[in-house]
């Protein structure tokens, strides 16, 4: 009894909210080494109470046999539950009316199975309830832009940005939607606004750079030229995708034989890292360029 108590209770200190480990104030883990105390009691204990007793004996190995056919039912049953992580969560579920963080793990489950309605569905019950969770605005409106919903994306983008003026992730995608969308100048402006408080993030300065010269009413060649090339030098020169966005920048500034070397480099390293599709897009661009 002794030992199985000091067992059961030391394994429980580390859990016993005492000291703050991780974020669950509960969790089914944390029995599983106190309950090893347990069990010497109730294997060593019955033991000893009928250690020469054989109709006791045989009671207690009947009743011990039976507690561990119940047990393996009871296990078999719980293990179904843990075929798959979207189980799992909708067994939960079925267990906890309310439960924003399973409901955002399970739409995270079939985003990443490619299911974007059932996705949608478990990230819409969240907003329904509280909607002030900004990650999961920012989810709905990444997967309305994969469905080509390009206004209800931005939307959902501007309210997480409502919520969080700071959060960089909103704020570029709601560049990228806007551009999507047609709506260039407002994407340049979000995107300038990000650029002064991330100036080093070499993936937004090319995709500015980008906007920049597909925005023909307000086009600056000049100006995209600059973002790509601080973003080459961030990149040391090696990302072919940047090297590209350089070249077409110095080819919107009439300098073709500079575009045409950058490009080249960019066509080589591109091939070189596996990326066929990029490398044959610049090599086809190279030969209209010199034309």
């Amino acid at each position: 009894l002794l030992t199985g108590w000091l067992w059961y209770a030391g394994m429980l200190v580390p859990v016993a909210g005492f000291v703050a480990v991780g974020y669950h104030g509960l969790a089914d883990r944390f029995t599983y080494l106190p309950s090893i105390g347990i069990a010497i009691v109730l294997v060593f204990g019955l033991a000893d109470l009928v250690q020469g007793r054989r109709k006791l004996t045989m009671a207690a190995g009947i009743l011990a046999v039976a507690a561990v056919l119940c047990l393996t039912i009871m296990t078999r049953n719980q293990v179904r539950h843990w075929r798959d992580i979207t189980t799992l969560y909708r067994h939960t579920l079925a267990h906890s009316a309310r439960n924003p963080v399973i409901h955002f793990n399970l739409g995270s489950a079939y985003r990443d199975q490619g299911q974007a309605a059932e996705a949608a569905r478990q990230f819409e019950q969240i907003v329904a309830g509280d909607p002030v969770y900004v990650i999961v605005l920012i989810e709905l409106g990444n997967l309305r832009l994969n469905e080509g919903q390009y206004a209800p994306a931005v939307d959902y983008w501007s309210r997480a940005l409502a919520l969080e003026p700071d959060n960089y992730m909103a704020r570029m995608n709601l560049g990228w939607g806007l551009a999507a969308m047609g709506r260039l100048d407002e994407a340049i402006d979000e995107y300038l606004e990000l650029v002064a408080s991330h100036p080093h993030d070499p993936n937004l300065l090319t995709k500015l750079a980008v906007f920049l010269l597909e925005d023909t009413d307000h086009r600056d060649s000049a100006a995209a030229r600059r973002y790509a090339e601080e973003a080459c030098r961030q990149t040391s020169y090696a990302d072919p995708a940047i090297l590209f966005a350089l070249a077409q920048t110095l080819a919107a500034e009439n300098d073709r034989a500079r575009a045409m070397e950058v490009a080249r480099r960019a066509g080589q390293l591109a091939a070189a890292g596996g990326d066929q599709n990029l490398s044959q897009a610049i090599e086809g661009w190279v030969v209209r360029l010199g034309r």
